[in-house]
C-alpha cells in the first residue's frame, strides 16, 4: 500500500511538472480529470461499494474528460459516470462523487447538503469550499492546484489519504465564518 501511495504522489507531481519541462501545455480539463480519478482512488468513503458513481452536469466544461473515467477502477470499485442535465439535480442517493464547474446560485444550496451526506464534492471557483465543497481547483503560476477542506471531508465520513493532503493546500475549517 505504501508503494501505491508513493506512486500516486509521484504521478501527481509529474502531472504538475511535465508541461513546463517539455514546453507543452496540457489542457487544464485533462489535468483536472486525472486529478479527480486520483482523488477517488485515494479516498475512503463511509460505505464501500462495488461501483462509485461520479456525477457531473451535462454543461460541465470537462465533461468529455470526466466521461473517459467510466469503468476505471478505484481500488475494488468501478467508476460509473452519470451525466445529469442540471447540477442542482444531484442527490446523495445518486452519487458518491460530484464534480461541479463554477458555482451558481442554483447549486449553492445543493452543494453543502451533498457534502454533509458523504458525497465527495469537487469543483472550480474561488468560493467553492466556502459554499460547502470539499476539494477546490485553482490556478497558480499557470498550474492546476487544489485545496481541500479536510474538516468538512472528515465530518462527512470522507477520509482523504495523507499523501493527497500532502500535495494540497489544506483548510481545516468549515467554509466562511468558522
Amino acid at each position: 500500500m505504501r508503494n501505491i501511495l508513493t506512486l500516486l504522489a509521484l504521478c501527481i507531481a509529474a502531472t504538475f511538472a511535465a508541461a513546463p519541462l517539455y514546453g507543452q501545455s496540457v489542457p487544464a480539463e485533462d489535468v483536472k480529470a486525472a486529478m479527480v480519478l486520483n482523488f477517488i482512488r485515494f479516498t475512503s468513503f463511509s460505505s464501500e461499494r462495488e461501483t462509485i458513481s461520479l456525477c457531473v452536469s451535462a454543461d460541465h466544461p470537462g465533461l468529455a474528460q470526466l466521461r473517459a473515467l467510466e469503468d476505471r477502477l478505484a481500488g475494488a470499485s468501478r467508476i460509473r459516470v452519470k451525466v445529469l442535465q442540471r447540477a442542482s439535480a444531484l442527490t446523495s442517493e445518486q452519487c458518491q462523487v460530484a464534480v461541479f464547474g463554477e458555482i451558481c446560485p442554483l447549486t449553492q444550496a445543493a452543494l453543502s447538503v451533498l457534502t454533509r451526506s458523504g458525497v465527495l464534492t469537487i469543483g472550480d471557483g474561488a468560493d467553492f469550499i466556502d459554499h460547502g465543497g470539499v476539494i477546490q481547483f485553482f490556478n497558480e503560476s499557470s498550474r492546476v492546484r487544489f485545496e481541500i477542506d479536510n474538516k468538512t471531508a472528515r465530518s462527512a465520513g470522507i477520509n482523504i489519504s495523507s499523501k493527497v493532503l500532502a500535495l494540497a493546500r489544506v483548510r481545516e475549517r468549515h467554509g466562511k465564518g468558522d
